[in-house]
């Protein structure tokens, strides 16, 4: 670099009358003006600034790029001074792509204007910015000649006109030219085997000694000979000063006088490219581009991406960045895109075509887990798959266990509530009936002791309260009261004394009533019995017998018919629910009919009937399930089952259809 040194400080002078500061005002001028000190010293700041600059510009001619710290510039000898300012500041410098920026803070925005007047610069508030682009000279040194040969053809060829200015070229070794123009060549002696030049243009060429030959020798070659007097060929004079030939003349009209350059890379347009430079261009595209329809075997990038960026079809590849499918965009796997993810803008949906869906978690002792974000934000699971020490099923609800599997069936933590339909185990429903409390009503419950309600249970603190209540106005049993002028509210005229007799026998001990005694003795001593039906001359009939009797009496007259199930058309199979309790009538009437609903059956039972059925069937170990009335029973057909509820008839076989069920009550 030091070898061009003289040159590229001649052409830094040369730029330097070009960037030559003219300011607005002499500084004295200002001074005079009324201008105050701190303007004074942003002269001096405009002068450092143009300093560095001068510096900065130097440091790059010589080192072919910015100093990478302003400070380089007094560390190299470009440039002898402070950094710092009047103003307390410090000049900084920095590279911005080809230019350069210096910057300095002069503490007040009006100053900062003032001294950027002096150096086309820029203010950022009271910050004076002044960026310059390369020295001007590094163009000139790519369009000037080496001295010596630094290995750079480029470097040694004129792609234009040489122009001396009169001056002279001296101690030439060797001239090679297409052409040789000069007002006066004088060749007084010289080793000249041939003179071979597309053209030698002089008025005057003294040629006296060619290698021993004169000019007339035999071997004179040349495309095109200029003369001052003419050109002669055996003494015929061809052309002459006033008859020159053309370009014309020789069929190269079309032809330009133009330089040739061996560089392809120049955008001159009076310049022919020498064969040097195609072949060179030809090589450097053939290396560089592919053929017009050619297929590229590989490259380092595809669509300027390398190769890492994009997912093998045919390999392992890790993935390091998100990637996006849009809308109604699927990822489909196998090989006949059997399964397939996709979001629809609304939904994420995954759809399987084929086989069954498998949701592993092959990671040992490890959950899988479905959960649910609520509309505060909250996320909970709501299924989960426990494998700590075997696989179970879980269902929670925000996170707390409900219902889970166990080597033994379900277990549930919790209620379990049923808003429609039965709860079943093997298919039977569980109601009172399944477990063996068919007979218990629902009935509430009162702690009080004193209603008269036949619909309610006692509770045990009512009976509790009532034994209490008893217990505290009764005597003992064995228990004496003290003498009183009453026994039970009645005084001693109430009871009999001992003194007194009955029929002759005295009270003092213990005596013989005989029926007799008491005016009874035509009355028989005969049992009592609940049927009116029988023959016996020696048994009463009870109070139930006479009620019995009165109502068969009574059963030719008037009959209540309320209407517990209705169906014209006729019940073909199933349970039949009625719109009230079945119980409390005198009677159940029926009727029903064969499957072509051809005849009418009619079948009566009473409360008591059912109960003595259920009894009997209980009596041998039959369970409400199984158990089977006869609704509807004719030779033929039949409808059979049980209450399941007092409203709920569970039909267990049947042949026919059911019409009406009616309760009858006797007037």
């Amino acid at each position: 670099m030091r070898k061009h040194l003289k040159m590229k400080v001649a052409l830094l002078l040369m730029t330097a009358g070009f960037n030559t500061v003219v300011w607005a005002d002499d500084p004295a001028k200002v001074v005079a003006e009324g201008y105050d000190k701190l303007y004074e010293n942003g002269e001096i700041t405009a002068n450092k600034l143009l300093d560095l600059k001068a510096s900065a510009l130097n440091y790059y001619s010589e080192n072919g790029a910015w100093p990478t710290d302003i400070t380089d510039l007094a560390v190299d000898g470009f440039y002898y001074g402070s950094y710092d300012t009047m103003y307390g500041t410090t000049v900084s410098g920095v590279e911005d792509g080809n230019s350069y920026i210096l910057s300095v803070d002069v503490l007040k925005d009006s100053v900062a204007n003032y001294v950027a007047s002096f150096m086309n610069g820029t203010t950022t508030d009271s910050t004076v910015n002044v960026q310059f682009g390369l020295p001007s000279q590094v163009p000139v040194l790519h369009s000037t000649l080496s001295r010596v040969d630094d290995g750079d053809v480029a470097r040694n060829t004129m792609e234009t006109d040489l122009h001396m200015g009169g001056y002279s070229i001296t101690d030439i070794d060797t001239v090679t030219a297409r052409a040789l123009v000069a007002q006066r060549a004088d060749i007084q002696n010289g080793y000249i085997e041939n003179i071979y030049a597309q053209l030698i243009n002089a008025p005057l060429a003294n040629l006296t000694t060619v290698n021993s030959t004169t000019v007339n020798s035999d071997v004179v070659n040349s495309d095109r000979i200029y003369a001052s007097v003419g050109v002669y060929d055996n003494g015929t004079r061809v052309f002459s000063p006033a008859n020159l030939p053309t370009k014309a003349d020789v069929g190269l009209s079309n032809v330009q006088n133009y330089g040739a350059t061996n560089s392809y890379t120049g955008n001159s347009t009076t310049l022919y490219a020498t064969q040097s430079a195609v072949y060179n261009s030809h090589v450097y595209l053939k290396n560089l581009k592919l053929d017009k329809n050619a297929t590229a075997v590989n490259a380092d990038r595809l669509d300027n991406l390398d190769s890492s960026s994009f997912i093998r079809s045919n390999a392992y590849d890790a993935v390091n960045a998100n990637t996006r499918w849009e809308d109604n965009r699927e990822i489909r796997l196998g090989s006949s895109s059997d399964m397939r993810l996709k979001h629809d803008g609304s939904n994420s949906i995954i759809d399987n075509y084929t086989g069954n869906l498998y949701l592993r978690n092959l990671s040992g002792g490890r959950e899988i887990y479905l959960q649910g974000t609520t509309s505060g934000g909250q996320r909970h699971t709501a299924v989960m798959v426990d494998s700590s020490s075997y696989v179970r099923a879980r269902l929670m609800y925000n996170g707390s266990s409900k219902l889970y599997t166990e080597s033994n069936g379900v277990r549930v933590s919790g209620d379990m509530n049923v808003t429609s339909g039965d709860l079943k185990v093997n298919g039977q429903k569980i109601s009172k009936d399944y477990v063996d409390l068919g007979r218990v009503m629902n009935f509430s419950i009162s702690d009080s002791y004193t209603g008269g309600s036949s619909n309610v249970y006692a509770s045990q603190r009512a009976v509790t309260r009532a034994y209490n209540a008893l217990n505290s106005s009764k005597l003992g049993k064995k228990e004496k009261a003290a003498d009183s002028d009453k026994l039970d509210g009645i005084d001693s005229s109430g009871f009999v004394r001992t003194s007194r007799r009955i029929n002759g026998k005295s009270l003092t001990s213990n005596i013989t009533i005989t029926k007799s005694d008491v005016g009874l003795s035509n009355v028989r001593n005969y049992g009592a019995t609940n049927s009116y039906t029988g023959a016996s001359t020696q048994r009463y009939v009870t109070q139930k017998a006479l009620n019995d009797a009165y109502h068969a009496a009574v059963r030719g007259g008037t009959k209540d018919y309320r209407v517990l199930y209705s169906n014209i058309s006729g019940l073909n199979s199933g349970d039949f629910y009625l719109n009230s309790s079945w119980r409390g009538y005198d009677e159940i009437l029926v009727l029903g009919g064969n499957d072509k609903k051809s005849s009418i059956y009619m079948f009566k039972f009473t409360e008591q009937e059912y109960d003595l059925a259920y009894d009997l069937w209980r009596s041998g170990g039959g369970r409400l399930s199984d158990f089977r009335f006869q609704m509807v029973k004719d030779a033929n057909y039949y409808w059979n089952g049980h209450f399941a509820s007092n409203t709920h008839f569970s039909t267990q076989h049947e042949n026919s259809v059911l019409y009406q069920v009616f309760g009858l009550t006797y007037k």
